[in-house]
């Protein structure tokens, strides 16, 4: 299989969330669920700091309000949710933002060290062209941090995931569920390398948060 699986597209505006939607989750009653975004906001952070130097430029694409960000790392976050972009920066985990689509991010080429893309290739069906404008901002020899859930059949994430989705979904008529959370790609640890690979990037380390999350630290060539 040489890309992700994609579904149907879905009209989500993203542009419309509660600034306090990523927090809900992180608070959320769910036991399952509270874990799984604040894990994987630490392991965000954790990778980050391996990779990163004092003076590195960081980018973080599709960002929403950043919060893997706890210890207020100057950053530069990309997303079309203005709200959640100003309430990241009024609480310190941007040091500055542009309210664009990841794929045009209208930022200088070759200007970033790092770029954070957490939670957000699976919701862009052009995911193609997210990458080579990673590819573009990115310094030569530059660092990428992306996740993606860990969408195959023998994950942990799936069946947790199909069953929120007809919780919320189909019994409770969350349109947001309903709409498969705007997930639109279907990726395995393989279909994520392959993508960077395909982009003239070296995948210089993956791991997996116990076969619910896929992070993949891409080189650029």
């Amino acid at each position: 299989m040489e890309s992700a699986i994609q579904v149907k597209k879905v009209k989500i505006d993203y542009k419309r969330f509660e600034e306090g939607f990523h927090e809900d989750m992180l608070s959320s009653p769910n036991p399952v669920r509270k874990w799984f975004h604040n894990s994987k906001n630490e392991l965000v952070l954790h990778t980050l700091k391996k990779y990163s130097a004092q003076n590195s430029t960081i980018v973080d694409l599709g960002c929403g309000t950043v919060n893997w960000n706890t210890e207020m790392i100057p950053v530069i976050g990309i997303d079309l949710n203005k709200n959640m972009l100003q309430k990241a920066a009024r609480e310190g985990r941007l040091s500055s933002f542009k309210v664009a689509p990841v794929e045009r991010t209208g930022l200088e080429s070759g200007m970033a060290d790092i770029v954070v893309i957490s939670e957000v290739l699976e919701h862009i069906t052009a995911y193609g062209k997210a990458i080579m404008e990673i590819r573009r901002i990115l310094k030569p020899g530059g660092i990428c941090i992306s996740t993606v859930p860990y969408d195959t059949t023998l994950s942990m994430w799936k069946p947790l995931f199909a069953l929120q989705c007809f919780l919320h979904g189909t019994i409770l008529g969350n349109e947001y569920f309903k709409n498969e959370a705007g997930h639109v790609n279907h990726f395995s640890p393989q279909t994520i390398a392959r993508a960077f690979s395909r982009a003239n990037f070296q995948v210089v380390e993956q791991f997996d948060n116990i076969r619910f999350t896929i992070f993949t630290v891409s080189r650029k060539k």
